[in-house]
């Protein structure tokens, strides 16, 4: 892994942003009033964009707008709290609005998506009515517009088939993007964290919370149970769990030498 650097500009899908909402309502939220409770929310995500940051080639966190439109705080955790009506819809939107302000957005036209799309060869699983959307290849249009600039780009999803588009792409080398594809990489967004991990921006505990909540998170997910998918990210997981694992063991005996 030593081959593999941390800086780069980096995009980050809906799905790593509602990690990072749901960890802290599972985590913290019992233990702030719920008057409170959007501000804590607000400034934890703000403090994992900070580190974030620091390995961002341009200082900045990228995003599409329509993909920012789907971070809908009320979907989550947060529900119980709009039920009970200790929060309001308008206390959404403020977090809604608070995450967005922290993001590079770039607006991206359904045409750009539709040349991924209509590719020659494209696997037709991720390219028909149920497989990816306008929104998923938004994420990729904007990661091909980034590398024009001759930089490292990586995206940040824990989306299955949006990981398999990218890698299906760089394999591919259609000749239009072929240029580009060298310094694109798509990074499930624990892994990526865990790399962050490593360099001792996050620590040990914080990493093996993340990765027992995303595991919890995985079971309750029924309608990938038996699929191939579903033992696909669990794998991952799994192999996850071991790098972390291996890591700690070396930062010990790392300290002990010292």
């Amino acid at each position: 892994m030593r081959n593999i650097s941390l800086e780069a500009c980096l995009v980050l899908d809906n799905n790593f942003i509602v990690m990072l909402n749901e960890y802290f309502c599972e985590h913290h939220a019992r233990m702030v009033a719920p008057d409170q409770l959007i501000a804590a929310i607000a400034d934890w995500i703000t403090n994992q964009f900070t580190v974030l940051k620091q390995f961002a080639a341009d200082g900045h966190l990228h995003c599409t707008e329509c993909v920012a439109k789907e971070f809908l705080p009320q979907a989550g955790r947060l529900r119980d709290y709009l039920n009970s009506r200790q929060l309001q819809h308008r206390d959404c939107r403020v977090l809604q609005n608070h995450v967005h302000g922290h993001l590079c957005l770039a607006h991206i036209d359904p045409e750009e998506t539709e040349t991924l799309k209509n590719l020659p060869h494209a696997p037709r699983r991720l390219i028909n009515s149920t497989g990816l959307s306008h929104e998923d290849f938004s994420l990729i249009v904007r990661a091909l517009q980034l590398a024009q600039d001759g930089v490292r780009v990586y995206i940040l999803t824990d989306d299955h088939d949006l990981l398999s588009f990218v890698s299906w792409l760089k394999s591919a080398k259609p000749p239009d993007f072929c240029e580009l594809l060298p310094y694109i990489e798509g990074w499930s967004g624990l892994h990526y964290l865990d790399l962050i991990h490593r360099s001792c921006r996050i620590s040990t505990e914080q990493m093996t919370s993340f990765l027992k909540f995303a595991m919890m998170e995985h079971y309750k997910r029924t309608n990938l149970v038996g699929t191939t998918k579903g033992e696909f990210i669990f794998s991952n997981l799994l192999d996850l769990h071991g790098l972390i694992t291996k890591s700690a063991q070396i930062k010990v005996s790392q300290r002990g030498v010292a």
